[in-house]
This record gives structure tokens, C-alpha cells and sequence, in this order.
């Protein structure tokens, strides 16, 4: 389930609005179009998945044919000490090569609270669940 107000509804391309009050821990939020597959979310261009947890590391499943995902904590770039084994670094903007369906690390670092957002712009991207250590 996601936290948005606009649930998640079978077979429709959703444009979802991010809560105007704080966003809850533990429950998935999300930004832009999405559509709602059976088993996963598929973008449909400017989007982001928008996460509050407490956790030492972060995992995604996500598949895709070429797209650039953009990773933020508490709204500015992920440091390279928090950053995952699958992030990479362009200047100080950081982002994860999503090319396959897989398991990609986007944060290993200290036990701690953060604000997790991971930004697209693809038709591409496919989002199934994220996993936690």
C-alpha cells in the first residue's frame, strides 16, 4: 500500500501529489504519473518514490532498460558515506544506473532516521519493493 491519497488503483496512470502535511516512516509516497501494474509501478515521465525510514541500509527492486534514478536524503544529494554500492557520483549529484531487474543498494551507512526520495524522468522505470537492514 502507499500513504498517497489517491491509492493505488489497478490498470490506471495515477498523477500523485505528495501529502501537504509531514510523511509518515515506513509508508511509500509517491510524486508524478505512475501506473498501477498488478505487480509493480511503472512511471510515465517525472517521478519519484518518497520514503521516511530507520534503517542502516536500503534496497530497491526496480528493473529498466536505461535510466538514470536520482538519489536524495532529506532533500539534498546521498553523501558518499551513506551512499550504496550501486550509487554512483557525477560532481555532487548521485543516481543509480537502473539497466536490469535487480536488487540495487542505495544506502548502507549508520544506523539512522532519514527522508529517502528517488527520482526519475522514464516510460521506463519499474518499481516493485523495497527491502531494509
Amino acid at each position: 500500500d502507499i500513504g498517497n491519497e489517491e491509492g493505488i488503483q489497478p490498470s490506471k496512470i495515477i498523477d500523485y501529489k505528495l501529502p501537504e502535511k509531514k510523511i509518515k516512516p515506513d509508508i511509500i509516497y509517491l510524486k508524478g504519473p505512475w501506473l498501477n501494474n498488478p505487480d509493480d509501478l511503472k512511471s510515465q515521465g517525472e517521478s519519484s518514490i518518497v520514503l521516511g525510514f530507520t534503517a542502516r541500509s536500503v534496497n530497491i527492486v526496480a528493473d529498466s532498460t536505461q535510466t538514470e534514478m536520482e538519489v536524495l536524503i532529506n532533500g539534498n544529494y546521498i553523501s558518499k558515506e551513506l551512499a550504496g554500492d550501486d550509487v554512483q557520483f557525477d560532481e555532487d549529484r548521485s543516481f543509480i544506473l537502473v539497466d536490469t531487474p535487480k536488487l540495487y543498494n542505495v544506502v548502507r551507512g549508520d544506523h539512522g532516521t532519514h527522508t529517502l526520495e528517488l527520482k526519475v524522468n522514464s516510460n521506463d522505470f519499474f518499481y516493485s519493493a523495497f527491502t531494509f537492514g
